[in-house]
């Protein structure tokens, strides 16, 4: 089971009840705000796929990552997965943005790469602390958050230009 809940005695049972009843329905509620911002941002409907696709993708390594490393969902960690589809959909978007700006994915990652490198490394740094903590949940989702983030970075600048160069026509 890839979510686990341990039900220890800080905590009451209802709120495990809750988090796992709810959990799913923020994060699908997460990712519908994602496409409807997108549409209406862009007037598009490939922009919302592009970002979707994007975030996905990022969420499915992180899963892969998780389970590789015997690492479970449980209640504090589940938190990152709203976090991270929104820095997921900033970092595609801004491409987005830059590349409808620029014609060109190259420039959009040249101009954009940087600035997105560093919002990424300076919120990692914020969840970072949380690493060496001796609470096991607690260092849990900074686990998450940190590989998390760096996964929704590296999905942006692979995926959207890829994405992005399906569309266009070979010369």
């Amino acid at each position: 089971d890839l979510i686990a809940f341990n039900r220890g005695h800080f905590v009451v049972n209802e709120v495990f009840d809750t988090l796992k009843a709810d959990g799913p329905v923020v994060v699908g509620l997460a990712l519908i705000a994602l496409v409807v911002s997108v549409t209406v941002l862009f007037r598009s409907f490939t922009a919302p796929i592009i970002v979707l696709l994007t975030v996905v993708c990022a969420l499915i390594w992180l899963a892969g990552i998780m389970a590789i490393q015997g690492w479970k969902f449980h209640f504090l960690n589940i938190i990152a997965l709203p976090l991270l589809i929104g820095m997921g959909q900033d970092d595609a978007i801004h491409l987005l943005h830059r590349n409808m700006e620029l014609k060109s994915i190259k420039g959009a990652l040249r101009k954009t790469g940087g600035v997105l490198l560093f919002t990424t490394v300076t919120t990692q740094i914020g969840f970072g602390g949380m690493l060496v903590v001796n609470h096991p949940g607690l260092s849990s989702l900074g686990w998450v958050a940190v590989v998390g983030m760096m996964l929704c970075l590296i999905a942006s600048v692979t995926v959207v230009p890829l994405l992005l160069s399906l569309g266009k026509p070979k010369a």
